[in-house]
């Protein structure tokens, strides 16, 4: 991306005039580990905590304050950055008599991560842009959905990222913009060695030269960056004051060992799900196909650090086997699940998690057909039939499919299995599921197919929502007889 390149040439260039360090520990209020965070341990988030812009530019009237931030980190194998951009709006506390004064930002740069491998980059920079109307306003627009990326779910952050940098890009092309203060680090994990390793804490720019300030006297109270005593002792947090007359922002980067569970929407749906086929008391069908597709889900899951899979598999699967010996049980959060003390395991689970962390070990995991190929050797077709009946009952279209990809290729001339295949094929749907109310419908056809083949054997059919709309013998003299085939499913049954 142009945008990351000029920026890093920009503060390499300009990297005298200004200060950045990371607080030692014992310069900040609160506790903080300082201990440097090993890959696959640990999640993180980078904070702006705080900001302040000193009364050397004419702000708001000839020139606006933009303060952009892009964090680049390595998720699921492929490198992601998230952009922030704060635009004048959100620093309105500055505006006009204001100028000089510390605003309490506090506004995540990142939704909380896992740092599995690689290295964590920040780039932050406090820009001003020539002031104009057209400007003013794109900024705000940009400044909008930027707002929205840090949100717990990360995948959903992704798909917006990409777009609103290309937006910042934009803007800053369309401006003419300086950087007033700059920003550019690389973390590494505590493996790395240097002073840059990645570490919970607070660290900061200021748009002033080594001479100017006392390092050893900067120390954080409050979430605010102050100056007070030097020393290792806590006597800056009675006398420690503002700091004044400069430009700068302060960083913190935050550490956590457990994921925000509640956010891993695609592992809490399977979990739901199968809580709800015990409920039904369909228990054997969870332990054939939805405890595996969990932990599937799981070791795929980019966003969940290499040390909680292991303890997410046992303790998931320990409750459910537990409601299942039941025929019943209260209905939990993934976040409850997860808050469960880590079960006793035996050697045979032992040997299944270590066949999981091997599986997975080089990302190349193919979806669920995988490990559906998994001891399929030895299974006859009734057996094969079976698990797709059994998927097919607890609502999971999608591992029946797998099922009959699989089947299919072991038993190539089984007439009941090529059944199984032909209809479960996914290119027979000619919609997209992209809404609850649309995925219903779909549900409803599929239903009517499985119920209503024979009847139909030989013709081709259009069916919606799970109503017969039409039948005729070919194609052509079928859809002549619809107005319109949107959301239909158009097939021959044979």
């Amino acid at each position: 991306m142009k945008l990351w390149q000029s920026v890093a040439e920009s503060v390499n260039r300009e990297a005298k005039k200004y200060k950045t360090l990371f607080l030692p520990e014992d310069r900040v209020d609160v506790g903080s580990s300082g201990t440097p965070i090993q890959a696959g341990e640990a999640y993180c988030r980078i904070w702006l905590v705080e900001m302040s812009l000193a009364k050397d530019v004419d702000w708001f009237k000839q020139r606006y304050p933009v303060v952009h931030a892009a964090v680049r980190f390595d998720r699921g194998g492929k490198s992601v950055t998230i952009p922030y951009i704060a635009a004048p709006g959100n620093l309105k506390e500055l505006a006009k008599d204001n100028l000089d004064r510390v605003i309490q930002y506090n506004y995540p740069l990142t939704p909380l991560f896992p740092f599995n491998q690689g290295l964590v980059e920040l780039q932050a920079g406090l820009f001003s842009i020539a002031a104009s109307d057209p400007i003013g306003k794109l900024i705000e627009t940009i400044g909008r959905f930027s707002k929205l990326l840090p949100v717990p779910e990360l995948s959903k952050v992704i798909d917006l990222a990409d777009p609103v940098y290309r937006g910042i890009e934009d803007l800053f092309d369309l401006g003419e913009r300086r950087l007033e203060l700059g920003y550019h680090q690389t973390f590494s994990d505590a493996g790395g060695g240097g002073s840059n390793t990645l570490k919970d804490g607070y660290f900061v720019a200021i748009l002033a030269e080594d001479s100017e300030i006392n390092t050893s006297q900067l120390c954080v109270v409050n979430d605010s960056l102050k100056i007070g005593s030097p020393g290792s002792t806590k006597v800056f947090m009675r006398d420690g004051k503002p700091l004044e007359g400069y430009s700068y922002m302060l960083f913190r980067l935050e550490k956590r060992t457990a994921q925000d569970w509640e956010s891993l929407t695609s592992i809490k749906e399977l979990v739901d799900q199968a809580q709800d086929a015990i409920s039904a008391g369909k228990y054997e069908p969870v332990k054939t196909l939805l405890l595996p597709a969990i932990k599937t889900a799981i070791y795929r899951s980019p966003d969940v650090a290499k040390a909680d899979r292991k303890p997410m598999v046992l303790k998931i699967e320990d409750y459910l086997r537990e409601i299942g010996l039941q025929g019943k049980g209260e209905r939990r959060s993934l976040y409850s699940i997860m808050q469960r003390p880590l079960p006793q395991f035996d050697a045979e689970r032992e040997a299944e998690i270590a066949t999981l962390e091997k599986l997975f070990a080089k990302n190349t995991f193919q979806p669920s057909t995988d490990l559906v190929r998994i001891n399929n050797d030895n299974k006859t077709a009734e057996d094969f039939i079976q698990e797709m009946d059994a998927a097919l009952d607890i609502g999971n279209w999608q591992t029946a499919q797998d099922i009959s990809i699989e089947a299919a290729r072991y038993y190539p001339d089984n007439r009941e299995i090529y059944r199984y295949a032909y209809i479960l094929a996914p290119s027979k749907v000619t919609v997209s599921p992209s809404d609850p109310e649309k995925r219903k419908n779909i549900q409803a056809s599929r239903k009517w197919m499985k119920e209503n083949w024979q009847k139909y054997r030989g013709n081709w059919v259009a069916v919606k929502a799970g109503e017969l709309l039409a039948t005729a013998k070919s194609f052509d003299e079928l859809v002549v007889q619809l107005e319109n085939t949107q959301g239909t499913l158009l097939t021959v049954i044979h």
